[in-house]
């Protein structure tokens, strides 16, 4: 019989499923056994440093809105799905070999999908990036339309 880690790993495993169904990037998992959960390793994490320069950078470079289009993309997927993240950046980290950011925290932070709409990560990233509020605003918007076309 399952023990606590291990129904608590199993629940993280089943959201990790869940969030990249939805179309967020996480870790290649190979699988999981017993309280562990066996994922690619990112050796080249750079989330600090990109997170660092878009966070002081007055102007958004074509690079920078590309790269945080990812993040804009992965916090109205949570948001419109009812997770309510607590600390959004600090469950990303970007794998600077891709050039992507990748979702790797499905824990207690996360939570449950909720019935109703969070804005938990979208205010998340304004108070992380004021200096692009208004365009963190208005492609945030554009995703949370889309998915009501679909």
């Amino acid at each position: 019989m399952a023990g606590t880690l291990e129904l608590r790993t199993q629940k993280h495993f089943e959201r990790l499923k869940q969030l990249e169904s939805l179309g967020i990037k996480v870790p290649k998992t190979y699988g999981v056994s017993g309280a562990t959960i066996y994922q690619e390793f990112i050796v080249n994490d750079k989330s600090q440093e990109v997170i660092k320069g878009l966070r002081q950078t007055k102007t958004l470079s074509e690079k920078d809105k590309q790269l945080l289009d990812q993040l804009i993309k992965m916090a109205a997927i949570l948001d419109h799905e009812g997770y309510r993240t607590l600390d959004f950046l600090g469950d990303v980290i970007f794998d600077a070999d891709r050039e992507v950011f990748l979702y790797i925290d499905f824990g207690f932070d996360l939570g449950d999908k909720g019935e109703k709409a969070s804005t938990s990560a979208l205010e998340n990233l304004i108070r992380e990036f004021r200096n692009h509020k208004e365009y963190i605003g208005q492609r945030y918007l554009e995703k949370i339309e889309s998915f009501s076309r679909q």
